[in-house]
């Protein structure tokens, strides 16, 4: 999974790091990035958590790229193919109450849903994943392929991942829509205070932060100076 995405001009990307007083790095979990929405200048939070797994149908099988992500909004939806990650050839998406309710539902990329159903419909069907059961409630549409297989993956909510493979505390990737460009500042403070107290840190007992908050001004200062 890649640390950095490309970041809009009001998100900020939250990582953990080590640090020389605090060698013992807690990660960022589900639980603790969740609990970023309730902070007055997050507007949202995108997490993700996954890695490599195995489908399985009947004798078929692949392994194939997991990950667990929160529902998407409408707005992500509606945006343009080249946009989003959530353009579908059939199906549906899962939903917030998917993610709410540990949903064992998943959506899966054009290779899969060739390797696993050949010409079947995989809609309304099921899977195992590393040996669990999930109904297949959505195929994405098929990307054009380059030096990998951009198709062979699969969407589950990010409870679910959690709950059935990583557990709750696995470190999470996450990236925060910012109530305006204008609190991108305030944001970084106020998602930085919540994290010390979720982690225990004391600035003035000399200790540093076990995470690195990254905004967009920073990427790209980055970009230029490289």
């Amino acid at each position: 999974m890649e640390r950095f995405r490309f970041l809009g001009s009001n998100q900020v990307q939250i990582y953990s790091v080590s640090s020389h007083s605090n060698p013992d790095t807690k990660p960022i979990t589900f639980d603790e990035a969740l609990g970023m929405e309730e902070l007055s200048l997050v507007e949202r939070v995108h997490v993700s958590l996954g890695g490599s797994g195995a489908a399985a149908r009947g004798w078929a099988k692949l392994d194939t790229s997991i990950s667990g992500t929160v529902a998407p909004t409408p707005e992500e939806l509606a945006q343009e193919e080249e946009n989003s990650d959530w353009i579908l050839a059939q199906g549906e998406p899962f939903i917030r109450e998917d993610v709410d309710y540990e949903a064992r539902v998943c959506v899966i990329g054009h290779s899969v849903a060739e390797e696993l159903f050949l010409d079947e419909d995989p809609v309304g069907q099921a899977i195992r994943i590393n040996g669990v059961a999930f109904l297949v409630i959505g195929v994405f549409v098929e990307k054009p392929q380059e030096r990998f297989d951009p198709n062979n993956f699969i969407k589950i909510p990010i409870s679910t991942a959690a709950a059935e493979f990583y557990g709750r505390d696995a470190s999470v990737s996450v990236t925060a829509d910012i109530v305006s460009e204008e609190s991108i500042d305030d944001a970084i403070a106020e998602i930085a205070a919540y994290l010390r107290e979720c982690h225990g840190i004391n600035l003035m007992a000399g200790e540093e932060d076990d995470f690195n908050i990254r905004s967009f001004e920073a990427e790209a200062r980055a970009a230029m100076e490289s």
